[in-house]
């Protein structure tokens, strides 16, 4: 079977919707690709929305439906096995901490850097350090972005409530220590006390009640513990885990308690 006609036969067994690049069929060279998505383009069979980028359209009534930049950035991201999360103004509008709609969208990656042309509007996906990509909860690592584009100077009430708000939607308790940690200092205390402002002594019953870290934290607590034993004067200092295991066992009391 020719190259085209396997390319064709891949696209059309696709969704609607789908992007395709000149790498998403490896077994062929990439150039010779491009020079069949582009006849393909031709036929009507994808359409162009930027360089290297091809879609397979989806058609209403008032024509091609176009994919969102999220959706365009999504996909190179998994394309080139990496991490995106929108920075700046794009940070700021998606979680409704501004309402200008920007017409260059900005995003940090884990990969290589690019611009990308759609129209008369701009993709850019700058590199950036790993930390930016260690959060574990999907709200903060967008929050702390959001909030380095505002400015601890120019941070408003109205910021404030949208900022509340949204840590109303997703607490993200799992995760919440360890993502502070991450946080630069100032936005750790804005976010903390947006945060201790909402807090819903209601549903703090005894059962709900956590004293005992897990996962990351308390790594790190285990290896301050480790490093501070040293230095202990009084009498033999507790195994770390044995501790932890009186500190469950208070716990599993404290939460049988009746309100």
């Amino acid at each position: 079977m020719a190259v085209i006609e396997v390319i064709r036969k891949k696209i059309n067994k696709s969704k609607e919707g789908t992007l395709f690049f000149n790498n998403s069929f490896p077994e062929f060279d990439d150039e010779y690709v491009r020079q069949i998505l582009s006849d393909l383009c031709e036929q009507g069979l994808v359409v162009r929305i930027a360089f290297g980028i091809y879609l397979k359209p989806m058609v209403s009534r008032f024509g091609v439906v176009y994919p969102s930049v999220s959706e365009i950035v999504q996909a190179i991201a998994k394309r080139d096995n990496a991490q995106v999360l929108p920075t700046g103004n794009t940070a700021m509008n998606q979680l409704g901490l501004s309402e200008q709609v920007p017409m260059n969208s900005e995003f940090i990656t884990s990969g290589s850097a690019r611009v990308i042309k759609i129209g008369n509007r701009t993709i850019r996906l700058r590199r950036s350090v790993p930390k930016n990509f260690a959060y574990k909860g999907e709200l903060m690592p967008v929050l702390v972005q959001a909030l380095k584009a505002i400015g601890k100077e120019n941070l408003t009430e109205e910021h404030k409530g949208q900022i509340r708000r949204l840590l109303a939607e997703y607490p993200e308790e799992q995760t919440w220590q360890a993502d502070m940690q991450l946080a630069p200092a100032w936005v750790r205390k804005v976010v903390t006390d947006i945060k201790k402002e909402h807090v819903d002594y209601a549903q703090d019953l005894p059962e709900r009640i956590v004293f005992c870290p897990t996962g990351e934290v308390r790594e790190r607590l285990q290896a301050d513990y480790d490093n501070m034993r040293s230095s202990f004067i009084y009498g033999k200092a507790p195994d770390f885990d044995k501790l932890m295991s009186r500190i469950e066992e208070l716990q599993e009391r404290f939460r049988t308690l009746k309100c």
